[in-house]
């Protein structure tokens, strides 16, 4: 490509554009890293914009091209990767050493290029602790976003709720006029029935004011008859997102973290039907047992607690949940259903609810136990959430698995 040629393209492209851009659309063969590592060697900016670019830049792009490509005549590959400064893990690779990445990350060479890809490769699939938090972050703002977005919607519905109630002078008005029908005259724009005011259309009759009021207030009913239960709704909506960012908080590695992401895509997927998502596969977690054999299983998931609250779970087996927080289902497994429970057993299963719910960091947490006969799914809602009944509670301290090793182990 001559210099004009490359005059030609910077001059074509909008002064918003950035020219490494327009080199990969205007260029075959140029990828974008290839095309930032050329502004960069021929401006000193990876990413300049077209508009700022210097005299002359045309014949310096077209120098730093040409000593790019070289590699091609001659076969002197040079491979590079470059790595993170702060954790060492490769971030990027390249055939030739690329000076707008050696100045970001530590430039390290390498045998092949097949190598460098392959740490690359290997990097991308091996989460670092600092991409793990920021993955458990994004997903926290994520849930937090929808959360606030719920409240606004109830407090909107609450304010129709209240001007609902409003509705109801609009009925005592019709029932006013029409217990009044011989005092009114034709005209008249006022009635005043022992100091309570009502308004009239004085083009109106008596008897058309009256089914003024009573039409207003039966569409006043009518636009305002679902709200109770959409409220309701929302009210179950925000404790399943109180219970998803607990579980998220709480996870404790990468694996865990993913289904966790998978269930908030499946969310995302059912509110927006052309988001197609597939539902990921539910693991069955492992249980903790007594020394009576007993198994103990904890939900770390809202599908998880559906598949241990209403598939593992017998009628006869115990259900705890801390009381009125977001938070994991507990399932302990009677080798023995029917049968006295063990109350060690109990308290220790309690013990790991309240430890897996958002009461973690409190000195003592109620947890609620029943027979999971008395546990039912809520239609409609997300994953996890229930109702129940018959239950009772018990306040425990939360503790994780490793302090209750004298009473439950890892099956």
């Amino acid at each position: 490509m001559r210099v004009s040629d490359l005059e030609a393209l910077f001059a074509s492209a909008a002064g918003k554009d950035d020219a490494a851009r327009s080199l990969v659309s205007g260029l075959r063969g140029i990828s974008p890293p290839m095309a930032r590592e050329v502004m960069f060697r021929a401006t000193g900016a990876a990413t300049p914009r077209v508009d700022a670019l210097p005299a002359g830049a045309a014949a310096a792009v077209d120098g730093a091209l040409r000593n790019l490509l070289e590699p091609l005549r001659t076969a002197a590959w040079a491979p590079h990767v470059y790595r993170n400064r702060e954790t060492d893990e490769p971030a990027a690779f390249a055939p030739l050493p690329y000076a707008h990445l050696a100045a970001t990350f530590n430039e390290e060479a390498v045998n092949s290029i097949s190598h460098a890809a392959g740490l690359a490769e290997q990097a991308a699939h091996i989460p670092s602790p600092q991409r793990h938090a920021q993955r458990r972050q994004r997903l926290l703002n994520l849930v937090q976003e929808e959360r606030e977005k719920l409240e606004r919607r109830n407090a909107s519905l609450a304010s129709e709720a209240a001007r609902a109630t409003a509705a109801e002078d609009l009925r005592q008005a019709g029932d006013l006029i029409y217990a009044n029908l011989w005092q009114i005259e034709p005209g008249q724009d006022l009635l005043d029935v022992d100091g309570q005011l009502v308004k009239l259309d004085p083009r109106l009759s008596a008897t058309e004011n009256a089914q003024e009021y009573f039409e207003r207030y039966r569409k006043a009913q009518s636009a305002t008859a679902q709200i109770p239960e959409l409220i309701e709704q929302g009210d179950v909506e925000l404790l399943y997102l109180d219970q998803l960012a607990t579980q998220i908080a709480q996870a404790p590695g990468f694996a865990e973290l993913e289904i966790l992401a998978a269930e908030w895509q499946v969310l995302q997927a059912t509110e927006e039907p052309s988001r197609k998502r597939k539902t990921p596969a539910i693991r069955r977690p492992q249980p903790l047992v007594d020394d009576d054999g007993n198994m103990v299983y904890i939900g770390r998931s809202g599908p998880q607690n559906d598949l241990l609250t209403f598939e593992l779970a017998g009628p006869d087996d115990t259900w705890l949940h801390a009381r009125g927080v977001g938070g994991s289902h507990v399932i302990i497994r009677w080798t023995r259903p029917g049968e006295p429970e063990d109350p060690r057993t109990v308290e220790a299963a309690a013990a790991l609810a309240a430890w897996y719910s958002a009461a973690r960091e409190s000195g003592g947490v109620e947890v609620d136990v029943a027979p999971r006969r008395y546990v039912r799914k809520i239609k409609g809602a997300g994953p996890g959430m229930v109702t129940y009944r018959n239950e009772r509670s018990v306040r425990v301290r939360p503790q994780p698995e490793e302090a209750l090793r004298e009473t439950l182990r890892q099956r």
